[in-house]
Parts: structure tokens; sequence; C-alpha cells
């Protein structure tokens, strides 16, 4: 896995037998990730408080980070490595040309904006995580909004809104950027656990036709 600088978690099953200086016999599976070698890529629209807040909590992950807005004013001096700052006119058209599989936060200004990324990105609909700041209201309404325009229900479920760890209600934008970071973070690793759990199973599965595959004479 090192020298093919792989980026995917790996489960392998060994057979505890002489071969490796075992003689108990029996069997082991063993799961490999690699640390610090898959990058994700998170698109941050809005540079306001929490914004400002939760890129640098987000930077100090394994994230890269797009952060588009169309106020350069808004943006601070200093910026972590791993963000690249998006001035742009057109936030929901750069939506256009987001990495398939991507994160995408959405945290602007202004309302109408918030609605209409948020169609931009239930079209693509391939995002990995999609959260959308706001209260309850606003999640009502823009569902309401959106069913009216032809969205279903599935992709509606795949829209994060309110976004942040419930368990954290601080209202403040350093505390709400550590409940939205805490998320990304939940959701990463469960989806990882279950990438995990589908290989090995197919693993297994394959294993199995193996053994039972019969043999030609």
């Amino acid at each position: 896995m090192l020298e093919d600088k792989a980026t995917e978690v790996k489960i392998d099953t060994f057979n505890l037998g002489a071969r490796l200086g075992q003689c108990c016999g029996g069997m082991a599976t063993l799961c490999f990730e690699p640390i610090g070698t898959r990058k994700r890529h998170l698109y941050l629209f809005g540079a306001g408080h929490v914004a400002k807040a939760l890129v640098h909590v987000i930077a100090t992950l394994d994230f890269e980070i797009t952060w588009i807005d169309q106020r350069e004013n808004e943006f601070p001096s200093q910026l972590p490595n791993s963000v690249e700052q998006l001035i742009s006119d057109d936030p929901v058209g750069e939506v256009n040309f987001a990495r398939e599989n991507s994160y995408f936060l959405v945290m602007t200004h202004n309302h109408q904006l918030d609605f209409d990324l948020t169609r931009a990105i239930l079209d693509r609909g391939d995002s990995a995580y999609f959260g959308v700041i706001g209260s309850s209201t606003k999640r009502k309404k823009f569902d309401m909004r959106l069913r009216q325009r032809g969205y279903s229900d599935n992709q509606l479920a795949s829209m994060t809104s309110p976004i942040g760890i419930s368990d954290i209600p601080g209202k403040r934008p350093e505390e709400i950027a550590i409940s939205v970071a805490g998320e990304l973070i939940a959701h990463y690793h469960q989806a990882e656990l279950a990438e995990a759990k589908t290989k090995e199973s197919r693993t297994q599965d394959d294993d199995l036709q193996h053994i039972t595959q019969p043999k030609q004479a």
C-alpha cells in the first residue's frame, strides 16, 4: 500500500498457518487504513463569520477547500495552505466545475443565493455531503419551494439542513464551526466504514465462490 500510495481502506484475510509462522490455524481479518493520504474536497459558499471560523478548523483535517464568495473584501488576508480563495460573480455557475463526490457547504449572506446554489447542487446529484446553514423554518421553506419545482423526496433527503451536531447548541460562530466540523468528521468516518464493510463482503463472496467453484476435469 505504501509503494502504491494507496488512498483507500483495504481489508485482507489471512490463513494463520505455517506460511505465516502460525501453528494454531484459523483466520485473521485485518483492516489497513492509509493515514494522511486521502484528501476530500470541500466547496464552501459564503465568507461570513461562521465560514471564517469554519475554514480554520476544516483546514486542519484532510480537506482541500475551495472558498467561494462574490465579495473580495470579506476574505481574510491570510489563508491556510489547503484553502483556495475564489472570487466569483457567479457562485451558482461554479457548482458546474466542482469535482465529483465532493463536500458542499452553503452559508452565504443571501437566502435566495442559498436556494439557487441548493438547486444547482441537487441537480448535480453526485455530492458526498451537502449542507445548508439555517433554521428548521428555513429548511421547511426550501423543501416546499423545491417540491414545487419538481424535486423528489430522495433529492431533498440528500440535503442536510440545519447543519451541525444538535447536541452543541451554541450560537457563536466558533461554536457553530466546531459543530459543523464534527458533523463532517462523523460523516466521512461513517462513509469509510460502510465502504470497508462493502469491500469485505465482496472479498468474502469472491473467496466463497472460488472455494465452491468446481474444478475442471
